[in-house]
């Protein structure tokens, strides 16, 4: 059946299904409009009678609604009360149209674990009486005579628990409040963005290429590079010991509405944020503590304006929360404001002539930066990081770069390593170490692969408000490289400690690469270092068998290992077992590995 007949056949299902109430409009019509947009893969295996009915109790919950109230409805389907039943549990939802719907929607359930398996968001025409009763509800025109309402149908993995029914819908109410309070106030927000760099011209106590950029990056921020959605104002309350920042009533905006019956506390700045707000830098760029509930997850980027007194200090902080746009991030970093400025210094700073091979490869290392990271980090911390990853130079090592956040709330780090020391495994560990190393709370990572002999893996790590860890980076690259070393390094290392330079490495090249994987995960390399010669002793014709019985560094202390090397097939068991009893020996299991060499093949037998 093609898209046509699947609808033809819910509308031909529909007919004689009630739903207790009469629906407005031709219920035929209505249904296509419903499922217009449905993939036709996400129609042909579902019961087009179960679609039909719950399209149309879908409706009839939208009978009255009203305005600026979301209808949220999170339940598992009943005959006898809904008319269907579904393998799935149901969320469907009533709102004015407005942009970011769907996207917080899904991003509400991801991050609670619910995981969407089908999603219907058919955008219908609606007329309502003064007090939300439905009049008329039409396929959406386009002609202005009909206000826009999504109803969103997502069908999620079934939900027993009633609690947790009650709590995603309250998530999911939550979600969608933020995203009503961000749309709504959007251009009130987008004029206090303006006003604010009009203030900070006005009252910044000197002139300067950095007030510049400034102002011209808060014009780039309203130019489509950042989605405001949240807004308030703070003004600053210096003590003797202690500085504040005091919210002023009346001025949020957005998810920072005021909410007249909670009292908005004052902030005490912590030693670090209290030397950042002294300071006259006219902008604060640094990630919020909370998280996004609208259109993209991750921690909210935070825009702090800095308004100066009569006597040139800092007096108070316009505070914008938002996202940047994609378009922020895919800019060239020499189109955008106070980052090219950054770029200019750190190039200046550095000495390098820009036109020389060395100045193009650390122009070419700012321009891949981390968008976030040029966008929050000073010049110092950009001039250290980069004049450190210039000098790695493609070198097969690891790596740790940190740059401390401006407030003390986390750590961004970058980790090079060896791209053939990467591996999923490898990560997890790094990440692990980076935890305890920090004392962190959390940790997001971003894995970066060009077409470098280094990979990049970006760190951020959020730390107690109260916390003192002053990383030791030399002595955690050292946890690093022990992290990231695979068992090939540690077979190199341990053959050049046994063997010395020259003839570790003619072993390590010869033999390095022709261990299976079940070898490599059972055998430790310094064992491994042991064998090689052995093998290499065989191999060349020196032996036919070479044979140990011994300890092995990962086995019990009342437990040998009878070790066999030899060419074309292995001994077989029956032949040994009898000679190892008669030793006293009890056999408990056997390993065999093959190490293939082109047209030779050797056993090796545990």
């Amino acid at each position: 059946m093609n898209t046509s007949d699947l609808l033809d056949a819910i509308v031909r299902r529909s007919r004689g299904q009630t739903t207790g109430r009469r629906l407005p409009g031709n219920r035929t019509a209505l249904l296509r409009a419903y499922f217009a947009g449905v993939p036709e893969e996400d129609l042909r295996h579902r019961d087009p009678k179960a679609l039909a009915v719950a399209a149309l109790g879908h409706v009839a919950s939208a009978l009255s609604r009203r305005s600026g109230v979301a209808i949220v409805r999170v339940f598992n389907p009943a005959v006898d009360r809904d008319g269907w039943l579904s393998d799935a549990s149901i969320v469907q939802l009533v709102t004015d149209d407005m942009p970011f719907l769907v996207d917080s929607v899904t991003m509400t359930l991801n991050r609670l674990g619910h995981r969407v398996q089908l999603l219907i968001h058919p955008i219908l025409g609606v007329k309502r009486s003064a007090s939300g009763q439905l009049q008329e509800l039409v396929p959406l025109r386009g002609d202005g005579a009909h206000n826009a309402e999504s109803f969103i149908h997502i069908e999620i993995s079934k939900i027993a628990d009633a609690d947790v029914l009650t709590r995603l819908q309250t998530a999911l109410e939550d979600a969608l409040g933020d995203v009503r309070a961000a749309v709504e106030d959007w251009r009130a927000m987008l004029a206090e963005l303006r006003n604010a760099n009009a203030e900070l011209r006005q009252t910044a106590p000197t002139r300067s290429d950095v007030l510049n950029e400034s102002c011209d990056f808060l014009d780039w921020l309203a130019d489509d590079h950042f989605t405001l959605l949240g807004y308030r104002e703070y003004e600053l309350s210096r003590g003797k010991t202690v500085d504040r920042l005091r919210p002023v009533p009346g001025t949020g905006l957005g998810i920072s509405r005021d909410d007249p019956s909670v009292t908005t506390p004052a902030v005490t700045l912590n030693p670090q944020a209290r030397r950042v707000a002294k300071t006259k830098t006219p902008l604060v760029i640094t990630k919020a503590d909370s998280n996004s509930t609208i259109h993209r997850s991750g921690h909210l980027d935070q825009i702090g304006v800095k308004i100066f007194g009569a006597d040139g200090k800092p007096r108070a902080v316009k505070r914008f929360v938002g996202l940047f746009t994609s378009a922020a991030y895919t800019e060239r970093p020499g189109d955008v404001p106070l980052v090219r400025l950054k770029i200019d210094r750190v190039m200046a700073k550095s000495g390098l002539d820009p036109t020389s091979h060395s100045g193009k490869a650390l122009q070419h290392i700012l321009n891949t930066f981390p968008r976030d990271d040029l966008f929050q980090g000073s010049t110092n911390d950009l001039a250290k990081m980069s004049a450190g990853i210039l000098s790695l130079q493609e070198r097969h090592q690891v790596k740790l770069f940190c740059r401390r956040d401006a407030f003390n709330r986390f750590y961004s780090c970058f980790v090079y390593l060896p791209r053939d020391q990467y591996n999923p495994r490898t990560q997890l560990r790094i990440e692990e170490l980076l935890m305890r190393a920090f004392k962190g709370t959390s940790i997001e990572t971003k894995l970066t692969m060009s077409e470098s002999a280094l990979a990049r893996l970006e760190a951020t790590i959020r730390i107690p408000p109260d916390s003192k860890i002053v990383p030791k980076i030399a002595a955690l690259e050292k946890q690093l490289e022990a992290v990231a070393q695979t068992w090939r390094d540690r077979l190199r290392a341990a053959l050049l400690a046994q063997f010395g330079a020259n003839a570790g490495l003619r072993l390590f090249h010869r033999f390095a690469e022709h261990f299976p994987a079940g070898y490599r995960e059972e055998v430790d390399p310094a064992e491994a270092s042991d064998e090689i010669q052995k093998i290499a002793a065989v191999v060349d014709g020196l032996n036919d068998l070479e044979m140990s019985l011994d300890r092995t560094a990962r086995g019990a202390a009342h437990r040998l290992c009878f070790t066999t090397l030899r060419l074309e097939e292995p001994i077989q068991l029956y032949t040994a077992l009898p000679i190892l009893e008669n030793l006293g020996m009890k056999v408990l299991s056997e390993r065999l590995y093959r190490i293939s060499m082109g047209t030779t093949v050797l056993w090796i037998q545990k």
